[in-house]
């Protein structure tokens, strides 16, 4: 759903694997060239790791902004959160 939500508000999204290790993602988000990584949710137990992992990708590619999305998160705060991270210089 974060990946649909975002390409409607004219992101390009990438769907990747659920269970994708950290250091895959960052050398994809490299890559590509990426300026925002968001790491969705639908557990707190996925929320943790998926910290853990933002962690692993900011500091493999330290110019990428990670957002993670948890259980219960509206998709517009996504947006918003998105727009203002790039907006702020983050990963931009």
């Amino acid at each position: 759903m974060a990946a649909a939500c975002l390409s409607e508000d004219c992101w390009t999204a990438h769907r990747l694997s659920a269970d994708l290790p950290a250091e895959d993602v960052a050398r994809f988000a490299a890559e590509a060239g990426a300026a925002l990584v968001v790491l969705s949710t639908a557990t707190p137990q996925a929320s943790i790791c998926a910290g853990r992992a933002a962690g692993l990708v900011t500091t493999a590619y330290a110019t990428v902004t990670v957002l993670v999305g948890h259980p219960g998160d509206r998709l517009r705060d996504l947006q918003d959160r998105a727009r203002k991270a790039v907006a702020a210089g983050r990963g931009a």
